[in-house]
């Protein structure tokens, strides 16, 4: 694996796939401490891959236009594993956000159908469980939007934009700085 990030990073990743490995041996693999544990991880591989790619890439999707890295395909397999776990459990509905964000935007390169429906996945659990006018909510649907968007589809993007500005207004208030017209 290369590292951007420097001699710290490495350390870094060795340090959680150490906890990792603990985590198996100290709890069963389907255990919520495991999952807890994998997520993490998942998000530090990400965060390594991001580093190969640019911010202009994307505005939503630190690994947008990145072939996939041995990083990214281990980021994968443990947000899937950790996803697993999460699913299989009452009240995890923000680590499954997290995992199907994670997914959406590590597999959108290679696969824009299957991003897109881990994406309205996360959408549909955060609604479920949150409910519409709440803040992930709306930052779920700008997400989206802004896929749809960056794939070239104004159509798709159009209402989940409305969703989004409708969502975020309902949250936060017409005050708020976010909704201000610069």
């Amino acid at each position: 694996m290369e590292y951007q990030g420097g001699p710290e990073r490495e350390q870094a990743t060795q340090h959680y796939d150490m906890a990792v490995r603990i985590a198996v041996m100290i709890y069963e693999k389907g255990s919520l401490q495991y999952a807890e544990v994998a997520l993490e991880f998942a998000k530090h591989l990400e965060s390594i891959h991001e580093e190969l790619g640019s911010p202009l890439n994307s505005k939503w999707n630190r690994s947008a236009q990145i072939p996939p890295s041995n990083s990214s395909e281990l980021s994968q397999f443990f947000y899937d594993d950790a996803l697993k776990v999460f699913e299989s459990h009452n009240n995890c509905y923000k680590q499954m956000i997290e995992c199907l964000l994670g997914l959406g935007k590590l597999i959108a390169v290679v696969d824009a159908t299957k991003s897109a429906e881990f994406m309205l996945k996360a959408a549909e659990i955060c609604q479920n469980a949150m409910g519409h006018d709440h803040i992930w909510t709306a930052e779920i649907f700008s997400h989206i939007a802004l896929m749809y968007e960056e794939q070239g589809s104004s159509e798709l993007a159009s209402p989940w934009i409305r969703k989004s500005f409708i969502s975020c207004f309902k949250a936060v208030g017409l005050e708020h700085k976010a909704l201000k017209v610069v």
